[in-house]
């Protein structure tokens, strides 16, 4: 356990993780800089050897809160050697905090010997984003730089707007929501929003918000706080290629594994290096007891060590991937996290950190999974019903079609969507945008704006048309696109 603990230690350090480990007791044992920081803890003293939800630390109030919800966790974990993804809600402020939370039981020699949790801080995904950013196309949501001090109705109203409601649609998703209003008082928080964020119009209030930050942010008071399980409403964001898109091509979900994370053969580390020196004993000490996708390599790209959830996933393409993520080292960052969006040519996209761990370099990568969000609105949280639209068995969709869709399904109007493909380099005229809607009405066979929606959402929700994105390696800055993934 000890050189677990020193390896979580120089791990979690160089990865800027959030994360700690609780021993059978659920008592404290490790924690990294990064969580002492996120909840504003001084001394990491004042909260090791004891439950979080013990600690006399204003930040941590939620784990007291919510301690038994948390404890019935742990004794899962370790009455059925498992694994726990869940997302965590915490309301800070006007706003909620969001965490993608990894809990795993530590088996050394058979024995679970203790829990390690990770937290990814979670940012509401805009799919489009990974359009406009790997296209270089400045339309992509920013983190949060200016707090205006906004009224807890005006983020709400503010929320709903980014995401292109009208008025009555953000009226009915408030109500959705618990919060009467009418269309009429939406109409008035949005002018005020226009005043405060010092927009001459709609379009401008948008752009502002955007540039903002208030794209990524959960109004507090929207989601109720709380530990939520989710390996069953988890998405893998895909390309596709081979139209005309049919039923058979549509996401069907992710599957998670519970049980794989105390499977230590389906992760063991594959050293390519005989010579065990300090960052590959780090290394292997660390990622023997997770099924993380990562890999050691040298700065002119040899590899050293692997585990074998990273060689399985990029199996024959192992060469070709270091050959693509190796460059650019130069700008490799020591205090802090280097993300980068992985586009490959093969449609696959991923997340990828880079960093300097000794004179190696210590890559993780991991899949563009995330929560599925409309699945937990509908099933966990109880926002909102089932769509009704159902598409017909035998529907096709050409490509210029679904790149219509995937856009028309985030509530964008065929005058924005035809702008937006012009930006991408796809001249459509708003006219022409509009008749391959009507066609599509026909095609899958619904009649108004909000069933052409519904279909839209399931056709268009996590599959992106692969003429839309540019395959290639884009460092992400100024973008909380890395805060999707699980």
């Amino acid at each position: 356990m000890d050189n677990y603990l020193a390896a979580f230690d120089r791990i979690t350090e160089n990865l800027h993780s959030i994360a700690y480990v609780s021993d059978a007791n659920y008592n404290l044992v490790a924690v990294s800089q990064k969580f002492l920081e996120e909840f504003f803890i001084n001394d990491k003293e004042d909260i090791l050897n004891k439950s979080l939800y013990k600690c006399n630390a204003p930040a941590l109030q939620w784990y007291a809160n919510n301690h038994e919800i948390l404890e019935g966790q742990y004794q899962e974990i370790t009455a059925e050697s498992k694994n726990y993804l869940t997302l965590d809600i915490i309301d800070y402020g006007a706003v909620s905090r969001m965490y993608i939370v990894h809990k795993s039981p530590i088996v050394i020699t058979g024995k679970i010997l203790g829990i390690y949790t990770y937290m990814r801080p979670f940012g509401l995904p805009r799919l489009e984003d990974l359009i406009h950013y790997s296209n270089g196309v400045n339309s992509y949501s920013k983190p949060m730089t200016i707090d205006h001090k906004l009224t807890a109705k005006q983020r709400m109203v503010l929320f709903l707007f980014l995401r292109n409601y009208s008025y009555s649609e953000t009226s009915n998703w408030m109500g959705a929501f618990g919060y009467k209003i009418s269309s009429s008082r939406v109409s008035e928080h949005l002018t005020a929003l226009k005043n405060i964020l010092g927009a001459k119009d709609s379009v401008e209030l948008r752009e502002l918000a955007i540039q903002y930050g208030y794209h990524s942010e959960m109004p507090a008071g929207f989601l109720p706080n709380g530990s939520y399980c989710i390996e069953n409403y988890l998405t893998e964001i895909s390309s596709f290629t081979d139209y005309p898109l049919q039923l058979s091509h549509l996401y069907k979900g992710y599957t998670y594994s519970a049980d794989s994370f105390i499977k230590l053969a389906d992760n063991d580390c594959v050293v390519f290096n005989s010579n065990m020196d300090n960052e590959i004993s780090i290394f292997r000490s660390f990622y023997a007891h997770t099924t993380e996708m990562a890999v050691l390599v040298t700065k002119a790209g040899k590899l050293l060590i692997a585990t074998g959830k990273f060689l399985e996933e990029i199996g024959n393409s192992l060469n070709d991937f270091i050959s693509a993520v190796i460059p650019d080292l130069d700008n490799l960052h020591v205090d802090q996290a280097n993300h980068f969006l992985e586009i490959m040519n093969n449609g696959k996209i991923y997340l990828l950190q880079k960093q300097f761990l000794g004179k190696s370099i210590h890559i993780q990568l991991r899949k563009y999974v995330m929560p599925t969000i409309h699945r937990l609105m509908i099933d966990v949280f109880k926002v909102f019903s089932l769509p009704k639209t159902s598409l017909p068995p035998d529907f096709r969709i050409t490509e210029r079609q679904h790149q219509i869709l995937f856009f028309y399904a985030r509530y964008y109007s065929y005058t924005q969507v035809s702008t937006i493909l012009g930006m991408l380099g796809f001249a459509l005229v708003p006219t022409t945008v509009n008749e391959h809607l009507e066609a599509l009405k026909k095609t899958l066979n619904v009649n108004s704006k909000d069933q052409l929606i519904d279909a839209a959402l399931i056709i268009g929700y996590a599959i992106i048309p692969s003429s839309l994105l540019k395959p290639g390696s884009f460092r992400l800055t100024n973008t909380d696109i890395h805060k999707w993934v699980c």
